[in-house]
């Protein structure tokens, strides 16, 4: 007899069938975290001494505007190109090179497409960037 309560209370102890008191509230399963996001791309930050700069924040498709750029070295293949925010940076739309020197400025057609864009100044003929611009808007309000 003691042998059968040793194991009765054993069982109990376990929580196996028959020995579950269901009266009392029983916990809320835990939802799943949600699956952590990939965070969207940042850019890299500007290497010291290269600037860009916009002449407006906002203007309509095809319109003028200036980027000015200073660079600590210049670099003959250097080069700034205009991309969608947001974009990789071999995802490029029109650039030039700025041959040697350390600062410039330069008059260009925005694009004919409405969006946010931005100038990047990037290193020797590759896709590494050194800094790029505030966003341009471009939209047809102006």
């Amino acid at each position: 007899m003691r042998t059968r309560i040793v194991i009765v209370l054993v069982g109990c102890a376990l929580g196996l069938a028959g020995c579950v008191d269901d009266s009392r509230p029983q916990p809320l399963p835990v939802a799943p975290s949600p699956a952590p996001q990939p965070a969207p791309p940042q850019p890299a930050p500007a290497l010291e001494g290269y600037t860009l700069t916009l002449s407006a924040e906002s203007v309509t498709p095809g319109a003028e505007l200036s980027v000015s750029w200073t660079a600590p070295k210049g670099g003959k293949l250097d080069w700034i190109g205009i991309f969608p925010v947001g974009a990789r940076n071999c995802d490029y739309g029109d650039y030039w090179y700025t041959d040697n020197e350390t600062s410039g400025t330069r008059t260009v057609i925005a694009p004919s497409k409405p969006g946010q864009y931005e100038f990047r100044y990037h290193l020797d003929d590759g896709c590494v960037e050194a800094v790029r611009s505030s966003p341009l808007t471009v939209s047809a309000g102006g």
